[in-house]
Formats: C-alpha cells, structure tokens, sequence
C-alpha cells in the first residue's frame, strides 16, 4: 500500500507539469484583430496601402476609405507594423500586443518625392524599395506616361526612362521601334528586352505588313521594317510601366531578360462610384526637314537627248552655254501634311470583392508618306472578383483590330 502511494506521488508532479507546458504553450500565440486606418498629410484616406507585421507573415491593404483590418495568431509583446503606399514614405509604428484581442492603430504617410521608399513588386519576387534596387527600376506612371502624343507604348517611354535607348526605325506611324537597355548584348540574335503585359510574355517581333524587298536598301537599312505589335496597346489603358535594366531581371526571368525588361500593367477597377474618363485630341504630322533639291530654271549644256546633246563632264571642258529646263521638289509629290486623331472612353468602379475596368478607344494617324495610314480600335475589359478570403478571380479581355 505504501509502495503503489509512492509511485502515484512520483508520476503525479509530472502529470502536472505535462499539462501545464500545454497551457503555457497554447498561451504564447494569441488570435488577435487589428484594426485601422491610414492616411496623408491633408488627412486624407490612403487606399491601397501595404500593411506588414514585421517578422511575420501577416499583412494586408486598405480599402477605399483608408481602413485595413489584420487578423491572425500573434506572440503577445511588441510588434512592429511597417505602413507604405505609392508616392509616400513608408512608416514603421510599434504595437503592445497583450491580453486583449482587439487593437487600433492609426497612421499618417508623407509623400515622398523622389520615390525612395516606394514599393515595387517584380516578377514572383517579394515586394522591395526603390532605394534598395537602386538605378535598376525605373517606375513610369500613367500621369507621366500620356504626356504627350505617343501612338504607342514604346513611344510614350522616350525620354521618361533613365539608361533605355529607344529609336523608330521608320517613319511610319506604326513601325518597329528599337529598344536598348543594356545596349547589345548578342550578335546574331535579337537584343530588345522581354515584354511583359500583365503577366503575360508577349512578342514584340517587327512585322512586315508592306511588300518591301527584304534587301531594302542595299542590306543597308538598320532595324526591321513593318510594324511592332506593341502599337496595339492603348496609351491610355496603361497604369504604369515598369523597366528593369540591371542583372536582377535576369536573377527574376531568367536568361530571357539578359537584355531588360518592360513590364506593363494596365488599369484595374477601384471600388466606389463609377467613374467615367473621356478625353480627344486632334495631332498634325508633317516633315521636319527635306532634303535640299536644286530648283534651277537652267542648266548649263545643251539638249540631253536627240543630236547636238550636251552633257557636263569632267573630262572635257566646263561648258558655258545654257539651256531652260524644268526641275521638280521630288520632296511635294513623296511627304504630305497629316492629321490624325486619338479618343478614349473608360469607365471603373465597384464594391468591395467586385472591382472592374472597361474601356474602349478610336486612334487613327495618317502617315507623312501616303498609304502609310495607321488605324486601331481597341476595347478592354478587366475584373476583380473576390470570391472569398482566399480565393480572387482575375480576369482580362483585350480586343484590338489595327
């Protein structure tokens, strides 16, 4: 009797302790809600912004109004909660977390001019800075990216984009366009970057869409003649692109981005009202500079055809005597004055899961050379679809016919 007492005494405290690593275990994470909203200097709700929990997987952005929610197990103490948005300083703010399971925590963002704490996502990559990419990223935003009259993508890129050689190699409205971020990079292949729209590799291969001699030119001509097939994409359509020109395109794609990359993302629905965006322009095209023709009434010699023709040669004497002749501005009957147009519809709106963005556009430009007329009509449609926490729905229809 004494010895079995003995043994339940022994296991008894172990029996304790068991049970009370389990609640001790059970009490170091804690389910906890977080709750907030961020704004800007004027008091302004901030919608899109990236809320993080240092050291943590959990996170989340705001929504129209400026407020977030968090919700997830978190180890009581302090935590630190990093606070960024386009345009604006990111922000890092500590949180006592201990019994409660509620918690507010508010920010105010200042706006960052030059864009060094912006946040930029590339590729599968996580999100970084632009002061930790450095000169590698280079951010156009569709503000700055309309500026202008571009007919194309690629031409509302020159001279917004540090490092990126981008020269047409015709005059068409239409034809191919060169890019260069990392200058050449192979011989006998090609060295444009790779494009990306949307997530989507697309080729920008020049088309020939004329019957030009492939020797046009002697085998002299630099470029490709024809036309890009990025023309196909509306300006207007396009939130921002992004260009990387350092060795992290290659560390994210691949050797497919040795030369660059362009990444493009159109515009997606926010939630609130529908918003409806009209906007027309009229553009006139002309030469800058021709090519000087001698328009003289005379010429010295006589007759070039039928007896007694005279020609100038350098092995005989200069002649003196002169003859009328009729000379012709070659440069009036090649070049004309053209005109062209550019209208654009779009309308976004929608509810907290159900964003969307429809847009439809008319562009139309007549080349300085006849029969070089460039025409697009486009429509776009993009949806957001949140079907439940853990599921989103994206979908994007693009219908283009130039």
């Amino acid at each position: 009797m004494n010895k079995l007492t003995a043994v339940g005494l022994f296991k008894f405290p172990k029996l304790i302790m068991f049970f009370c690593l389990i609640f001790t275990g059970s009490a170091i994470f804690a389910q906890v809600k977080i709750t907030g909203k961020v704004t800007n200097e004027q008091d302004l709700p901030i919608s899109g912004a990236s809320i993080i929990v240092k050291n943590s997987g959990l996170g989340g952005y705001t929504n129209a109004d400026g407020t977030y929610q968090i919700s997830g197990t978190i180890k009581p103490g302090k935590i630190t909660i990093i606070f960024s948005a386009i345009g604006s300083k990111s922000k890092e703010e500590t949180l006592t977390v201990g019994a409660a399971t509620s918690y507010t925590l508010n920010a105010s963002l200042t706006s960052d001019a030059l864009g060094m704490d912006e946040v930029i996502v590339t590729g599968t990559s996580i999100g970084t800075t632009r002061k930790q990419l450095g000169s590698y990223v280079s951010t156009i935003k569709a503000e700055d990216l309309n500026k202008g009259v571009a007919g194309n993508a690629l031409q509302a890129l020159q001279g917004k984009t540090a490092g990126a050689q981008i020269t047409q190699n015709s005059g068409d409205p239409a034809g191919g366009i060169s890019v260069r971020l990392r200058g050449i990079s192979t011989v006998l292949s090609s060295s444009d970057p790779l494009y990306i729209i949307d997530g989507v590799i697309v080729n920008n291969a020049t088309n020939r869409v004329t019957n030009t001699s492939g020797n046009y030119d002697g085998g002299n001509f630099v470029g490709t003649i024809g036309q890009n097939r990025l023309v196909d994409i509306n300006p207007a359509d396009i939130e921002r692109i992004e260009v990387l020109n350092g060795a992290a395109a290659s560390a994210i794609y691949g050797s497919r981005a040795n030369a660059g990359v362009v990444q493009i993302f159109t515009k997606r629905g926010k939630s609130g009202k529908p918003v409806i965006n009209f906007s027309t322009s009229i553009m006139s095209n002309s030469l800058r500079h021709s090519v000087p023709v001698n328009e003289s009434p005379t010429k010295f010699g006589g007759p070039t055809d039928g007896p007694g023709a005279q020609t100038q040669d350098v092995l005989t004497p200069a002649l003196t005597n002169t003859t009328p002749v009729t000379r012709y501005d070659y440069n009036d009957y090649i070049f004309r004055k053209a005109i062209g147009t550019d209208n654009n519809i779009s309308i976004s709106g929608g509810s907290e899961k159900t964003k969307y963005f429809a847009s439809g556009s008319y562009f139309n430009n007549e080349g300085i050379i006849k029969n070089t007329d460039f025409r697009r009509f486009s429509f776009r449609i993009n949806l957001d679809q949140e079907i439940s926490s853990k599921l989103n729905f994206n979908m994007g229809l693009n219908y283009v016919n130039s």
